[in-house]
């Protein structure tokens, strides 16, 4: 899992000096990283989680300057996962 680096370290210095939005969008960036590496066993709790941490950042207010960017990576990570496990991505 050495793509996932980078997100990580994104996110511990998000936890720590971060807004809630800037938490939600690293940690939605790790589960991206990791979904694009799951084996079939953790993507389905993977995904979920990503599908809640995306659904969190739509909520906040200021969810209208969103980062669509991020958010069609995290979206393009859980296909090339599916693809990869023969799975069907919603």
């Amino acid at each position: 899992m050495s793509d996932i680096t980078e997100p990580q370290t994104r996110l511990a210095e998000a936890m720590k000096n971060g807004t809630y939005r800037e938490q939600l969008e690293a940690l939605r960036d790790v589960l991206a990283a990791q979904v694009a590496e799951a084996t079939s066993r953790d993507m389905a709790p993977l995904t979920n989680q990503l599908a809640k941490t995306i659904a969190a950042l739509n909520d906040l207010p200021e969810a209208k300057e969103k980062d669509v960017a991020g958010d069609l990576r995290a979206a393009a990570a859980v296909r090339r996962a599916a693809a990869k496990s023969g799975l069907k991505a919603v």
